[in-house]
């Protein structure tokens, strides 16, 4: 082998350890964009092993104690891989993120956490419903930080409605996600509670929603749970409650 190209792959060598070890907060001040919605807060350790004291999302925080270790077989693959680990009291995430040219992967992704803390960091803190909620993602993809394909399945236990004086119990429910016709879909389907919910809601590459859910009382003289329906208007001729709309996400184009 010609000696430029032994110097070639030392040099090669050299600066891969260098980027590895290289600090995880000067990496950070460098070359992370001014734009991305996702924001670091203490940041200790390297490139190739660390964790950020805070995450967070649009300047809401999102997860604690975010550590991370860096993957090296992806890179066959052309990804950069970090296996993470976070969350604080009410949140806990773990999986693996994936950077490409093209966007982030998301692989083996387990979320779990109290509702309102999961509303909070998406940026719905005022939504009047409280419980516990798991994701299990198999895979997601996102393009300029928005998700185009998700895989998984998701559980909501022990729903309540909050705006009343004693929160009023809902149920719990298992959703199915997955993605067809360039949209992710979500089934969402009943396992227990006072209030039946099934249908399915939808989210459009093109940053476009739609969602068509059903709704009946499991109780016909369950009067909290029927003055609350009767707020989405009349019910059909078997007593279910039509919940439909669409739109597109707020500030998208």
């Amino acid at each position: 082998m010609k000696r430029s190209r032994l110097l070639l792959i030392g040099v090669l060598i050299f600066s891969w350890f260098l980027l590895m070890r290289a600090p995880a907060a000067t990496l950070y001040a460098w070359f992370a964009p001014k734009s991305t919605p996702v924001q670091l807060y203490g940041l200790e350790g390297s490139l190739a092993q660390g964790h950020a004291a805070a995450v967070a999302l649009n300047g809401k925080p999102l997860l604690q104690d975010l550590g991370w270790r860096f993957r090296p077989w992806w890179l066959p693959l052309l990804r950069a891989a970090f296996q993470l680990e976070g969350g604080g009291a009410s949140l806990k995430f773990s999986g693996l993120l994936s950077l490409t040219p093209t966007g982030i992967g998301l692989r083996h992704v387990s979320l779990d956490g109290g509702i309102k803390a999961i509303l909070g960091a998406a940026g719905y803190g005022f939504a009047p419903v409280d419980g516990a909620a798991r994701f299990d993602l198999a895979s997601a993809e996102l393009r300029k930080g928005f998700p185009v394909a998700a895989e998984g399945s998701a559980e909501l236990r022990g729903l309540a409605w909050t705006l009343l004086k004693d929160p009023l119990p809902l149920g719990s429910y298992r959703i199915a996600v997955h993605t067809e016709q360039d949209a992710i879909t979500a089934r969402i389907d009943p396992e227990s509670g006072p209030l039946l919910v099934e249908g399915q809601a939808r989210l459009q590459s093109d940053h476009g929603y739609d969602y068509d859910l059903r709704l009946k009382a499991r109780d016909a003289t369950d009067t909290a749970l029927q003055n609350l329906l009767h707020a989405l208007g009349q019910p059909d001729p078997q007593g279910q409650y039509h919940l439909r709309g669409k739109g597109k996400l707020a500030g998208q184009p």
